[in-house]
């Protein structure tokens, strides 16, 4: 019989849905809280997963948490995590870290100063045909990488069907909206395989399908210390989802394919290869995190998970692309 945990989740939106639904599969024993970050009225019983709810989070202190997943919108992270490492509560923050490079910088400074587990969300780190793409990225055997190619493009009206997408938080520049912080996941693992990179001339663009006031599309090239080309592609617009990312090399082609859960390698001389992982589900990297993440909080150690100073590169580059186009 396991000891009794409590675990918090601040925010109701679809990630905390998810994350609730993970804690109740893989620690069945633990006690969900759950907390608004609107502060809105709702009735517990109209919450999946969810055994107490509160209204403050000096009442979640008081159940001494496990740890606390803050999946509140971007722009709200900061108000939530720093006071949570401020308790010495370990915090698992949703991507993106905030809606800033100033605000993710100042709950960096938080973390540091209290020296609690902060992480952030980015959960392709834990995909298992990332992985597998990225040990073939850094494989010696490829020779010089000469270009790499990234590309997200989806209908923001498809992404939610229970929802009217004006009033998504993707859509809304208060909430930490618009394509750069959505779909920041790009520029986590770009950062991850590739290493730093400088932006070069980027162009941000507000389209008139979505007829928003923040931009869902946006192109840009990069160049990487060892004077590699990315071009990268983001955008909320495209009625045909595609989600990949192509380096080509001296030797190979290497084509992660995010929708499928694929990697295809082509090189000369050889048999193309399929790693196929498509028999897992969109929601397994979801379960990897959060394993991970309880690791991290039981003092183990884990490589993949991206931490506040990693994510802050991040919000660093999306700062210098909005600068551009002011």
């Amino acid at each position: 019989m396991k000891d009794e945990k409590y675990v918090g989740v601040i925010g109701l939106g679809n990630i905390s849905e998810r994350h609730r639904e993970n804690i109740r599969k893989l620690f069945p024993w633990v006690k969900i809280i759950v907390m608004s970050a609107s502060g809105r009225k709702i009735d517990l019983k109209d919450i999946a997963n969810a055994d107490e709810l509160v209204s403050e989070i000096e009442i979640l202190q008081k159940y001494k948490p496990w740890f606390v997943i803050d999946a509140s919108p971007a722009s709200y992270h900061y108000h939530f995590s720093s006071r949570l490492l401020k308790m010495n509560i370990p915090v698992l923050t949703e991507k993106p870290l905030a809606e800033s490079f100033s605000k993710g910088k100042k709950l960096l400074n938080v973390q540091k100063l209290t020296n609690t587990l902060g992480a952030v969300g980015y959960c392709f780190r834990f995909d298992n045909s990332f992985l597998k793409f990225k040990e073939i990225i850094q494989s010696k055997d490829n020779g010089k990488i000469l270009n790499v190619d990234i590309f997200v493009g989806q209908a923001l009206k498809t992404w939610r069907q229970d929802k009217n997408y004006i009033h998504s938080v993707s859509a809304r520049k208060e909430l930490g909206g618009g394509a750069l912080l959505e779909l920041s996941h790009e520029l986590d693992y770009c950062l991850s395989v590739f290493g730093k990179i400088e932006i070069v001339n980027p162009i941000c663009r507000s389209s008139d399908e979505n007829n928003l006031k923040v931009e869902d599309l946006v192109d840009f090239f990069a160049i990487t210390d060892r004077d590699e080309v990315i071009y990268i592609h983001l955008d909320m617009v495209t009625p045909f989802p595609r989600r990949q990312c192509r380096v080509l090399t001296e030797k190979c082609e290497i084509t992660w394919n995010i929708l499928k859960r694929s990697v295809t390698y082509k090189k000369i001389g050889f048999n193309d290869h399929v790693y196929d992982f498509s028999h897992e589900t969109p929601n397994t990297k979801y379960l990897s995190m959060l394993e991970a993440f309880v690791s991290l909080v039981e003092g183990e150690r884990h490589h993949n998970f991206p931490s506040y100073s990693n994510s802050c590169d991040v919000l660093q580059l999306i700062d210098n692309i909005k600068a551009w186009n002011k």
